[in-house]
């Protein structure tokens, strides 16, 4: 009998899009057949699969390492609007991990802050999956184009995209999860048409529609990391409900990091709890996610899967999960008052939880994920 392929995932953090991404394509490959383990950074918990790369270095040479790695992202900002960026280089040596050394294949995700681009793409000899969970794979510099100014900082953009140019090569395949970034990334100077569309997966025998209650008020729901970053679009949400407050009796609920004192909310922290999170989804009436910018987030799919139809803008990968007036609404211009017209639709318009999870099971489940990526995985190795 063949022995299944070997196959690591790096990311830096355990949380966050990117992280709970791989972690969901890395279980589809397990039950696929696949040897499939994940390299973090940092990660809360540690199984035979998971591995915090943090555990096997001193603590102090970490903490020394984590600064150098901000002083070099920090630098090109020197004297200019500062906006999060990352450098392509980093003292941690992922290639000596007894992971990375069994591997058949290296599945790339979002590595900032941990992996070294170059000595890892270059030197390890290992054929390469890239999967973009942004934009920074083809610009090495800027995550998303959102508070960009991009003529202050054309110079290092432009080194940077030449150096990961020269770098990818035909061991080295390159995916991203939603149509969009397929699209950026294949009209890039540095792809040019060589990356293909594999959609990120979830569990439907976990993100379910469970037996509901009617509610007594219109449930909103907005999930977002930090609530306060500007690309989530939190600030247009409360403009809207605003001007919803006297014909519509709602309460926003609130997932995620971030403080504030807003009337008729309800604030539920931070949960990383699938379970509770599922409780959460099933409770609300809609999810809202007035992103303007995004990917393929975890919690669109999330939402859908337990039945809960979504507003967002027509942007991104939000399209390839939301089929308008179907399972969610889609709202062609970003301003509060076209999202008061989507809540109000929604709420007049009740979409059946089974009708709204179709397309999640049709499209996003783990066996299609897994069944995607092994053909890649086998075309590498051939």
């Amino acid at each position: 009998m063949a022995q299944p392929i070997k196959v690591l995932h790096i990311n830096t953090w355990g949380t966050g899009g990117a992280g709970v991404a791989c972690k969901r394509i890395s279980k589809s490959l397990n039950d696929a057949g696949v040897d499939s383990k994940v390299l973090f950074l940092k990660n809360e918990i540690e199984t035979k699969e998971w591995k915090s790369f943090a555990k096997i270095e001193n603590g102090l040479m970490l903490f020394l390492k984590t600064q150098i790695l901000r002083g070099l992202s920090f630098l090109p900002t020197l004297g200019k609007p500062v906006i999060y960026n990352n450098t392509l280089y980093s003292p941690f040596d992922v290639m000596k991990h007894p992971f990375f050394k069994e591997a058949d294949v290296i599945h790339v995700h979002w590595v900032s802050k941990f992996m070294n681009w170059e000595s890892v793409i270059s030197k390890s000899g290992k054929p390469i999956i890239l999967t973009m969970h942004d934009m920074y794979p083809f610009t090495g510099f800027y995550h998303y184009l959102t508070g960009l100014d991009w003529n202050r900082y054309k110079r290092v953009i432009t080194r940077r995209k030449k150096k990961l140019k020269s770098l990818y090569h035909k061991n080295v395949i390159a995916t991203a999860p939603s149509k969009w970034l397929t699209k950026l990334a294949n009209e890039s100077e540095v792809f040019k048409n060589e990356a293909v569309c594999i959609p990120n997966c979830i569990d439907t025998s976990v993100f379910k529609s469970l037996k509901r209650e009617a509610n007594s008020v219109y449930r909103i729901l907005f999930v977002a990391e930090n609530i306060n970053e500007e690309r989530k679009g939190f600030k247009l949400l409360l403009e809207a409900l605003e001007k919803l407050s006297k014909e519509l009796d709602y309460e926003l609920l609130i997932l995620g990091k971030g403080s504030f004192e807003i009337p008729k909310s309800k604030k539920l922290g931070f949960i990383t709890d699938p379970n509770e999170l599922v409780r959460i989804y099933n409770q609300a009436d809609v999810f809202v996610t007035p992103s303007l910018e995004d990917n393929l987030p975890n919690t669109v799919l999330e939402s859908l899967s337990c039945g809960t139809p979504v507003l967002g803008f027509n942007i991104g990968g939000i399209p390839d999960m939301v089929r308008h007036t179907e399972n969610g609404y889609l709202v062609e211009e970003k301003t509060s008052e076209a999202i008061v017209e989507g809540l109000l639709w929604l709420k007049e318009n009740r979409l059946p939880t089974d009708v709204v999870a179709s397309i999640i099971e049709e499209k996003f489940s783990n066996r299609i994920c897994s069944r995607n990526y092994i053909q890649l995985y086998n075309t590498l190795l051939s």
